[in-house]
């Protein structure tokens, strides 16, 4: 699948004139990419605390406050930005 998605890229690339175009093609396609990895990632931990705090509620009852420490969980592994 890889060489099957870097074959579809390089022949659009192919479409833009060597130099400035095709790189600003180049970097909004790895930018574009790096923001979808990054929407990916900040779901899937918003959805893992979520999950979490579903289980720990099925083995037991749970106080409002004790809850916050799953949202504080998730709130720690998402990236604020990855720019530098």
């Amino acid at each position: 699948m890889l060489r099957e998605i870097e074959a579809n890229i390089s022949k659009l690339a192919a479409e833009y004139r060597p130099g400035d175009e095709r790189e600003g093609y180049l970097v909004r396609t790895s930018a574009t990419v790096i923001v979808l990895a990054l929407f990916e990632y900040t779901w899937w931990n918003i959805f893992q605390s979520q999950i979490n705090t579903l289980e720990a509620l099925n083995t037991k009852v749970m106080h409002v406050d004790d809850l916050n420490a799953f949202y504080e969980e998730g709130k720690a592994r998402t990236p604020i930005c990855i720019c530098r």
